[in-house]
């Protein structure tokens, strides 16, 4: 009898011991977190083009949209639990890492500087940075910016990057691209330079400009999460799908939607 009562109390806590830890796992895990909750949280920034912007009804609308949209289909199984949070370049790690989004897709460069402080995914989209400039500009290459004035976006990559293309250019910093074209349209900067696709897009809206030949980098786009353990597991689904989504070919179709056949 005695012995009866020592195996169903081991039984009990063993019992005690795997409900704990399963409770400890689903509330660290993310992905969990996203199921309960029936909202997954995205940062993005709906001013890049063709990437994420508003189309003529205000609905937003671009690859990374659509991107993020089949990748929350193959995790959770519905779009409809995407909830879209408007970000800009320059606040876009802080809002990753303060909880205030799940994931960041945002024409993000995967860099050693940002995987200090933030995870990625596997790249989906590869790019090159470019200088815009109006047709009738007499700057022809990187090397005509000498002591010109040029539009970046705070916090992407282009500011390092113009600087080993012309050391005496000058450097001017806006919140988004609509701003940096806004100045360049009035005038007061000689050109802007970012990735060359997000560009691209500008110049579809605005044939008066152009984008010079030289391309300045190779850029690697990639979703951007959490270095935390519970981020881990999302991380592994969220490759897993963009492996899936390429072999199927719904990558090169959703790029072909937005006339953006820039993967090498």
């Amino acid at each position: 009898m005695k012995n009866i009562i020592k195996i169903l109390l081991l039984i009990l806590v063993c019992f005690t011991f795997c409900s704990c830890t399963q409770k400890v796992k689903h509330d660290n895990d993310l992905i969990s977190i996203i199921n309960d909750r029936k909202i997954f949280k995205v940062g993005i920034n709906d001013g890049s083009k063709p990437f994420a912007y508003r189309n003529e009804k205000g609905e937003l609308i671009g690859f990374d949209v659509e991107l993020i949209k089949e990748i929350s289909k193959k995790i959770f199984g519905t779009d409809k639990i995407v909830e879209f949070h408007y970000l800009t370049p320059s606040n876009r790690i802080l809002s990753l890492n303060s909880n205030e989004v799940d994931v960041v897709i945002s024409t993000m460069t995967i860099n050693q500087e940002r995987l200090r402080i933030v995870d990625f995914s596997k790249p989906y989209f590869q790019t090159g940075q470019a200088i815009l400039v109006p047709k009738n500009s007499n700057i022809r290459s990187g090397k005509d910016l000498a002591n010109k004035t040029i539009g970046i976006v705070l916090g992407t990559t282009a500011s390092s990057n113009i600087k080993y293309i012309s050391p005496t250019v000058n450097i001017k910093g806006f919140r988004n691209y609509k701003f940096a074209f806004d100045e360049l349209q009035k005038g007061n900067i000689d050109a802007i330079s970012t990735d060359d696709v997000i560009l691209q897009g500008i110049v579809s809206d605005y044939p008066d400009y152009k984008i010079l030949q030289d391309r300045y980098s190779t850029e690697f786009y990639g979703i951007a999460l959490r270095k935390d353990i519970a981020s881990q597991t999302l991380k592994q689904e969220i490759n897993s799908a963009l492996t899936e989504l390429e072999r199927k070919g719904k990558l090169l179709k959703i790029e072909k939607k937005y006339d953006i056949n820039y993967r090498r």
